[in-house]
């Protein structure tokens, strides 16, 4: 059993067939009963751990399912919990079906993307060419903001004003560092904290204490901390990805991720969305247009009136069992 595994700006995920997937849990997957997940970390333990206590990949992608209008979707971090959004898991899927020939590259379709808590979420997807570049422009959603959107406890946020509006003062992550007074919750089918920074230089100086802050980050970011009971999470019931910002132009801003269940990374798409909403929700950023730059590359998010959309490219890296 050969898994092609594919990378998009620095995210790596390993993409399943069902048929594949239910060789490792020995029962079938049909989406709505895999939906639970309890297959997951068997599966992740097979195809994503490399026999040394890490994976080989952010996570993986089990699909397509056939659905009678879109392409059904799991998306699986390596914990072996499912995640309800990914930007680049959606540009990796919609690069492997194509080069599976699934469908066309020419026309635009659906994926549809299953979770045990939430309802199914239909991104669009449509093949395109940006700045000499095939890849995918990927209907992320209307972002949603507020410590309601990503199911914050109210009294850990605390009203901070950013550029004349009002944003969310995270009390928790202002105790790990004072400048981090001021951030900004989205929500893009999952949760996300932008907190924003006064200058690059301060990007510079979180990039040298990256090691050091992972226990009191992980604290926040993740909702179970070594074996605490899941759903458990502060200041988010099921945790938060958190995001570093500075916006450096009228339409970019620099940023680094802390995912749940992942700790730092290269790249994230949802990341790129939330953190380029949060800017233009702030009055920061202008345009339709707006570059996120993350270490792992570039990342274009524009806005068709309340929707975001994401353009993400991917290619084929490799293959395991």
């Amino acid at each position: 059993m050969r898994i092609p595994l594919y990378d998009a700006d620095g995210n790596k995920y390993f993409v399943a067939a069902p048929a594949d997937v239910h060789q490792i849990a020995g029962m079938p997957l049909d989406i709505a009963a895999a939906s639970s997940g309890g297959w997951a970390a068997d599966a992740i333990r097979e195809i994503c751990a490399d026999g040394a206590g890490s994976h080989r990949s952010h996570g993986l992608l089990v699909g397509p399912f056939a659905l009678n209008d879109a392409f059904g979707l799991l998306i699986v971090n390596t914990n072996g919990t499912l995640a309800e959004r990914s930007g680049n898991g959606l540009t990796i899927f919609a690069q492997h079906l194509v080069a599976a020939v699934h469908c066309d590259r020419t026309r635009p379709f659906v994926v549809r993307i299953h979770h045990d808590r939430t309802a199914p979420f239909d991104a669009p997807i449509e093949p395109a060419e940006l700045d000499g570049e095939q890849g995918f422009w990927i209907d992320m959603g209307a972002p949603r903001f507020g410590w309601q959107a990503v199911g914050a406890t109210e009294s850990e946020v605390r009203a901070c004003v950013i550029n004349d509006r009002d944003a969310n003062c995270v009390v928790a992550l202002q105790e790990v560092n004072a400048d981090w007074s001021c951030s900004q919750f989205v929500s893009v089918g999952n949760p996300h904290c932008v907190t924003f920074l006064r200058s690059s230089a301060s990007l510079a100086q979180l990039d040298a204490e990256r090691s050091a802050l992972i226990p009191p980050l992980t604290a926040i970011a993740f909702s179970s901390v070594h074996g605490a009971v899941r759903g458990a999470g502060r200041p988010c019931k099921y945790g938060v990805n958190l995001q570093w910002a500075v916006a450096t132009k009228s339409d970019q801003v620099e940023a680094r991720v802390f995912e749940r269940d992942e700790r730092w990374t290269p790249s994230s798409g949802s990341s790129a969305t939330a953190v380029a909403s949060a800017a233009r929700h702030l009055g920061l950023t202008g345009g339709s247009m707006i570059h996120v730059v993350m270490p792992g590359g570039t990342k274009r998010v524009r806005f068709d009136g309340e929707r975001a959309l994401l353009f993400g490219r991917a290619q084929r890296i490799g293959s395991g069992q």
